[in-house]
């Protein structure tokens, strides 16, 4: 038996948030036993481990500050910095985050359980690593169904960007190739399955209901909620921002007071508030004669704040929940609680139910004063407090992880040189696919009628000595494409290696992809990351670093409408997959990103390592009839394509129209800094932040605006109103 790992950035009582306050209950809650096997990885460095364990005695603690990350690990595998994750600097955390949990491995022994949470896919590289065979293969890897920042996005007016779809994908994919969803009430977790679109097949056996336990801090669980009268306040107490629906609690709350004229309370905001001017358009909402009625009760805390709690009507009308523990705090603390009945944690199938332990209302500010007028009607003190449900522990009772049976690998692998001028380094690419590991069944150079004198040299002295050597030299230029599916069509191996002229690989590359298809049937497509050098030699010696990065994540199944994270020109694939979609033989350019994305959106499964495996030279700048041929790539990627928006399902260039760089990706691939000021614009909660961030994009990616023009225009009247 080996650990059980918690891995969090919030963590009770040391940070606010819900997560932490969850986590720490499961703790709080586990027997002395338990505790001794149980761990958190805390990712963050204003944790003392001494601070927690006073609050978590007999639980191991591990604080893992990004100052930690490792760009070479100790076997001397090289990992992008964070700078180089422009599209989402969440994916490198989940790669700081795989490095955290090998280092507890390494202190404490191996581990059995890892409970993800499942914003920003802290998982994500976890998952890959352990799917590759290359981390973590005896444990069993959870994603508890917190809400992600997608569904977060779902639910507020945000300017979305690629970054938010980047951000979708890999959200998605962690929960994909996840062991264990951890759903926390059943209604929730069938939400969660609709919005990403996983098939009950996908979704259902990895499935696991666990209700976090509820704790409350300075009483004890009430058996009956407070008798209601006319000055018992109305309470809002969750975070004052969009999702959680302020304005509907106001406005519902003003119209019951209207309704009711003997009702003498206050309407108390008990909420948390993180945007003044968010605040003052709340305030606005209220009228002059009833401004005094209307109460913002700032810093209570702990034990006033449970008390204030246990004696009023609380309102919970946000649309969505992933439990909302505030609201059965509330209840077990003697509340009377009022929930939006459209949202999935408080209707049908969840432990709430109308009229005997809350009301409810349909989620308009009218139902609520409705809800609110039948509460004060009716008899005082008959609602009863909700009952948590009790389920099974989900690291309780896990299968023993299955082992990978030992399969051959040799000769399992044909690999493709696709070669057009480039500086005679195709030997440099041919001597690093034979230094791997293992045994190919054929090599196959299809040479696209270069030009270059050190090309034509490197060709010469290749010799035919060797019968898996295959050199097919082209008179007349094809296309890269064409050229792809020449050597693929020489292919007789279940599996394909492409690898583009002047890249190398590094040695253990190919071993590692071939075995983990050959293990994971489901799977299709292997990719690493690319560390982009004047000399890879030099790098693969371990005596420099790499200059720059392309960092890919594979199922880029929105985002790979605007930018290419889906794979680089060098990979490995099931032959058969790579024979169904082809490469389209119209496309001038962008040949792999096109058809990867064809691959992905209809369901193949990809794999990536974390550590860098491909090495590329620095491409010059590309000449005026290249970057033609990129536009025409860019406007063909798109044809024969299908979306469906609602019920209607259009052509996809008609909503995902987009300028891209000659690499293939959007804007400046190369500057972290507006990237990271992106990130930090885009995770913002409030309106005022979307202005400044529309106001950034304006200045420096323009491109960002053109994509969602629609968005832009829904926020004038907005930016008016906060003028």
């Amino acid at each position: 038996m080996g650990l059980r790992v918690f891995v969090t950035r919030e963590l009770f009582p040391f940070t606010a948030g819900g997560i932490g306050r969850v986590i720490a209950n499961m703790l709080m809650t586990a027997p002395e036993e338990d505790r001794a096997e149980m761990a958190v990885l805390y990712v963050g460095d204003n944790v003392e481990a001494d601070a927690f364990a006073v609050a978590h005695p007999g639980v191991t603690f591990l604080a893992w500050p990004h100052s930690r990350f490792q760009q070479v690990d100790e076997r001397g595998e090289i990992f992008p910095p964070m700078s180089a994750f422009t599209h989402s600097m969440l994916h490198w955390e989940s790669v700081h985050v795989l490095q955290g949990l090998l280092e507890l491995e390494r202190l404490k022994g191996p581990l059995e359980y890892v409970e993800f949470v499942d914003w920003g896919a802290p998982a994500f590289a976890a998952t890959q690593e352990k799917l590759l065979g290359s981390a973590l293969t005896t444990a069993t890897l959870a994603v508890r169904l917190h809400t992600t920042d997608s569904i977060l996005a779902d639910f507020e007016p945000r300017v979305q960007s690629v970054h938010g779809l980047n951000l979708f994908d890999l959200e998605r994919k962690a929960l994909a190739d996840c062991d264990i969803i951890v759903g926390q009430i059943a209604p929730v977790a069938e939400a969660f399955r609709v919005f990403y679109g996983f098939s009950e097949e996908e979704w259902t056996p990895r499935l696991r209901l666990h209700a976090p336990p509820v704790l409350l801090d300075t009483m004890q669980p009430v058996t009956q909620t407070a008798v209601i009268n006319d000055s018992t306040p109305l309470l809002f107490t969750s975070k004052l921002q969009d999702i959680k629906r302020p304005d509907t609690f106001i406005r519902g709350c003003i119209q019951f007071l209207r309704d009711r004229p003997r009702y003498q309370g206050n309407i108390v905001f008990l909420a948390h508030s993180f945007d003044v001017s968010y605040q003052e358009y709340v305030i606005s909402l209220v009228p002059e004669d009833l401004r005094s009625r209307v109460v913002f009760a700032r810093g209570v805390t702990g034990a006033a704040r449970e008390k204030s709690i246990s004696g009023a009507v609380c309102v919970f009308p946000s649309p969505w929940e992933s439990f909302c523990l505030a609201a059965y705090e509330a209840s077990l603390s003697g509340a009377a609680c009022v929930l939006n009945a459209q949202n999935p944690a408080f209707g049908p199938g969840s432990p709430w139910r109308d009229g005997y332990n809350c009301s409810t209302f349909d989620g308009s500010a009218e139902d609520l004063a409705r809800a609110l007028c039948g509460l004060f009607e009716s008899t005082p003190g008959r609602l009863s407090p909700v009952e948590v449900p009790k389920d099974p522990l989900p690291w309780k009772g896990l299968d023993p992880v299955a082992i990978p049976a030992t399969v051959p690998l040799d000769r399992q692998l044909t690999v493709v040189v696709v070669n057009r001028d480039s500086a005679g380094r195709v030997l440099n690419t041919l001597d690093s696919i034979l230094a791997s590991n293992l045994t190919l069944d054929k090599l196959i150079v299809i040479d696209d009628a270069s030009r270059d004198p050190r090309d034509i040299v490197a060709l010469d002295q290749l010799g035919s000595n060797d019968p898996r050597l295959s050199v097919h030299r082209l008179a007349v230029p094809v296309g890269d494409a064409v050229a792809r599916n020449m050597g693929l069509a020489l292919v007789e191996t279940p599996f394909a290696g492409f690898v583009r002229g002047g890249d190398q690989l590094l040695p253990g590359f190919l071993k590692v992809a071939v075995s983990s298809l050959a293990s994971h049937p489901d799977f299709d497509v292997v990719v690493g990351q690319v560390g982009v050098t004047v000399d890879p030699d030099d790098v693969i010696a371990g005596n420099v670093a790499p200059d720059g990065f392309r960092i890919f994540y594979g199922e880029g199944r929105l985002a790979g409408l605007y930018e290419n994270r889906l794979a680089p020109e060098s990979y490995v694939i099931r032959t058969e997959v790579a024979r169904r979609f082809a490469f389209d033989p119209v496309i001038p350019a962008l040949e792999v990103w096109e058809m990867m994305l064809r691959a992905c959106q209809s369901g193949a499964r990809f794999m990536v390592t974390s550590a860098v495996n491909v090495l590329a030279r620095h491409q010059g700048q590309p000449d005026e009839r290249h970057l033609e041929q990129i536009q025409i790539a860019m406007r063909r990627r798109l044809q024969r394509k299908r979306v469906r928006v609602g019920s209607l399902e259009v052509p996809a260039y008609f909503i995902f129209g987009a300028h891209v760089s000659p690499s293939g990706f959007m804007g400046d691939a190369s500057n972290a800094e507006m990237a990271y000021r992106l990130q930090a614009l885009m995770e913002s909660e409030s309106v005022r932040y979307t202005l400044a961030l529309a106001r950034l994009l304006q200045k420096r990616a323009p491109w960002v605006l053109r994509l969602g023009k629609w968005s832009v225009q829904r926020l004038a009247p907005i930016y008016r109103r906060l003028r």
